[in-house]
């Protein structure tokens, strides 16, 4: 019975944490329509990793003392061997997982980045080859590709790093730019560059969808939850292993809590859509 009674207060801890965490995701979800991994990618980057910092701090500051009442040092003399065993292969789990997410989004990021170079690319190359069309057709379509340069920086990139999606305005001034080349008259359509000119305003057009495509698809849902579990099966099994100095050992879980915040919070802020430290 008494047991019993000295493990109400860790049941109920634990109950507490997974209520609130739960409280927290929904909350977020219904005041910011977001996810909690799309709201902390949002984030500046150094609030993201602050967050996963306290977060898991605060995850193996609880695991702590919850394994201090629920196991004896009997019990955890007995398990240790397997507890080390256990901890050894979720260790390189975790590793393998987070250097396959890591190395797939940063491959990610550089290829937008790529198209997002050859979207400005083709903008110069276009507007280098109307020179050579008559005056009033060459300023039309320099201007026109002005604005959409123009609407891609100050419009499209901003919209996509806070909402995923891009810019109507640039989406528009892509239509103008296609609409003020195909309006010319056709002695302007016969010149020889004005083919070259159309194959660059299409170049431009698929750039951006290729950016947009791999900024806004984010990372499936199953890899992320598998990493902030094996995450938090790895502090729990570190802290229950039996250890002659708990003081030395709190120290030290909390240092390990500290790798997987670092490595949590690379992971969410190279999430799609592109924020905090995955600009583009």
């Amino acid at each position: 019975m008494d047991r019993r009674k000295r493990l109400v207060a860790p049941i109920l801890a634990a109950s507490a944490f997974v209520l609130a965490f739960i409280a927290g995701c929904v909350a977020i979800r219904l005041l910011a329509d977001q996810s909690v991994v799309t709201w902390l990618g949002r984030l500046p980057v150094w609030l993201t990793f602050v967050a996963m910092v306290a977060f898991w701090c605060l995850f193996a500051l609880i695991a702590w003392w919850l394994s201090e009442r629920f196991f004896e040092e009997e019990d955890r003399e007995v398990t240790h061997e397997n507890v080390a065993r256990l901890l050894l292969v979720m260790t390189s789990f975790f590793v393998f997982v987070l250097g396959f997410v890591v190395a797939q989004e940063w491959s990610n990021l550089t290829s937008a980045r790529n198209h997002v170079s050859q979207g400005a690319a083709a903008v110069y190359t276009a507007g280098y080859l109307a020179d050579p069309l008559p005056k009033k057709a060459a300023q039309d379509i320099k201007a026109s590709l002005a604005e959409l340069g123009q609407s891609v920086t100050c419009d499209d990139l901003p919209a996509l790093r806070e909402t995923g999606r891009g810019s109507p305005e640039t989406a528009a001034a892509l239509a103008d730019t296609f609409k003020v080349i195909t309006d010319q008259p056709r002695p302007v359509r016969d010149e020889p560059t004005f083919g070259n000119i159309v194959d660059e305003v299409s170049a431009i057009s698929e750039a951006r969808s290729e950016w947009l495509a791999e900024a806004a698809a984010g990372l499936p849902t199953v890899l992320l939850a598998t990493i902030l579990i094996v995450s938090a099966c790895l502090l729990a099994a570190f802290v229950v292993q039996s250890t002659r100095s708990r003081k030395g050992h709190l120290v030290t879980a909390l240092g390990l809590a500290l790798l997987v915040a670092l490595g949590t919070g690379l992971v969410i802020s190279l999430s799609r859509p592109f924020g905090g430290a995955a600009q583009i």
